[in-house]
């Protein structure tokens, strides 16, 4: 830094001064946007979130769960940083092998990736548990509609299957009986004016997982559309 003397300007000189550490603040913003990112610049992964990040980011995942010692066995040492990463692929059931710590080509490659982090945790494979429901939806439709009913229920089956498809977000999720309905009732957020109401049969309630482990898959699926024998005209509630 080079400095002069306001009152005289013969009298100058420099100065160097170090920076410290917290010198100059940042909001709290900034470290949460950009610390994870930070922090892998280092080539490790440490925090749950990098974990999920890395595994969602790897080809054919479509979700991953990623448990600690506190939700495997916290009053277990032996768990001390065992870190269980559950992987639920595209296409497929698993990446192969049988619980705990299941084996295969797919995840001897994946492991292999997350060895160039250098973890600092010891790993533990696992695949995700299937929880089979057989779907019975019946949907009536208004009594003017002159449509093929066929289509009516080729379309619904279309939107109920894809609520069981291998997505993130779908490990420990709830199955509501509205979310079976409402793909029936709507297209793209618009009620869809020619069916009258949909009955769910089955499942009989709302289905959720017993841990992150899990996910909710379709055992099979029946949808029926008939005629509503309310009357009514083409305007609904």
């Amino acid at each position: 830094l080079v400095c002069s003397l306001l009152d005289n300007r013969q009298i100058a000189g420099r100065t160097v001064e170090p920076i410290t550490g917290g010198s100059d603040e940042l909001p709290i913003e900034y470290y949460r946007q950009f610390g994870p990112v930070l922090h892998l610049s280092r080539r490790q992964l440490s925090r749950p979130d990098e974990w999920r990040a890395f595994m969602l980011a790897q080809p054919g995942i479509a979700d991953c769960s990623i448990l600690s010692q506190r939700d495997i066995a916290p009053n277990d040492p032996s768990f001390q940083k065992v870190i269980r990463i559950c992987a639920l692929p595209y296409h497929g059931e698993t990446l192969g092998g049988v619980n705990p710590n299941p084996r295969s080509a797919q995840w001897d490659r994946l492991i292999d990736k997350i060895a160039q982090y250098r973890p600092l945790h010891i790993i533990q494979t696992w695949n995700p548990t299937r929880l089979m429901v057989q779907a019975v939806v019946e949907v009536i439709v208004h009594s003017w509609y002159n449509g093929d009913l066929r289509e009516v229920e080729d379309r619904c089956r279309n939107e109920i299957t894809k609520l069981f498809r291998p997505r993130p977000g779908i490990l420990g999720r709830t199955l509501a009986i509205d979310d079976i309905s409402d793909a029936c009732k709507y297209a793209k957020g618009v009620r869809i004016n020619h069916i009258d109401y949909v009955r769910v049969l089955g499942p009989e309630t709302d289905l959720t997982p017993s841990s992150k482990l899990e996910y909710i898959a379709l055992r099979s699926l029946r949808v029926t559309a008939t005629y509503s024998k309310r009357g009514g005209t083409n305007a609904f509630i």
